[in-house]
């Protein structure tokens, strides 16, 4: 049968001029898998030979877009972990910022209260240097003066001290001891006595 010989060909040439490729995903996840667990095989040997990459030209075209999606999944966990990193160090370098903020603001009250303290120093100073003359002349005054004042406050003292009551006190009593005369009884008594004048 020619004819039917004849037919055929034509349907084998159009299948055989078509590009391999599979006829469900799973097949390609598949195969993807299969292309990425020989080339970790191939890497973590140590052989030398180079891993299979979706640029490689051997590979189908399903295998390579699985690999490119790998590839680009891994591109992008390692940017979004950079991307953490960096996030996390600003964050420390504001922290930081604050810090030095506290500090500087510390020092700055700091000084301020010592610049405060020195002026109330030189202040003083310069009171004390003005007015010392006269705040000496004050106190040579008050050294001549308070030995007067502390004799007139024995004297008063004198003469409120109980002495004669307890001697009026005991002076119904025979055989009861004097108490002790004053000493300022006794200057008086020591001191002669002025001449009356006679008409």
């Amino acid at each position: 049968m020619p004819g039917i010989g004849s037919g055929a060909l034509p349907i084998d040439r159009a299948r055989a001029r078509r590009p391999l490729e599979p006829a469900e995903p799973e097949a390609a996840a598949a195969a993807a898998r299969q292309a990425r667990e020989v080339a970790d095989a191939r890497g973590g040997a140590g052989s030398g030979a180079p891993a299979a990459t979706a640029s490689d030209p051997a590979l189908p075209s399903a295998v390579r877009g699985a690999l490119e999606l790998a590839e680009a999944r891994r591109r992008l966990l390692e940017a979004e972990s950079r991307r953490q990193l960096v996030s996390e160090l600003e964050s420390r370098v504001h922290q930081l910022h604050r810090v030095f903020l506290e500090a500087e603001l510390r020092l700055a009250h700091r000084a301020e209260t010592l610049g405060r303290l020195g002026s109330g120093v030189a202040q003083a100073e310069l009171h004390l240097t003005t007015h010392g003359q006269r705040l000496k002349k004050h106190l040579r005054r008050y050294k001549k003066v308070r030995p007067p004042a502390l004799l007139a406050s024995a004297l008063g003292l004198g003469s409120c001290v109980p002495w004669a009551a307890c001697q009026l006190r005991r002076g119904g009593r025979g055989g009861a001891p004097e108490p002790p005369e004053s000493p300022f009884k006794r200057s008086i008594q020591g001191t002669p006595a002025a001449p009356t004048q006679r008409c």
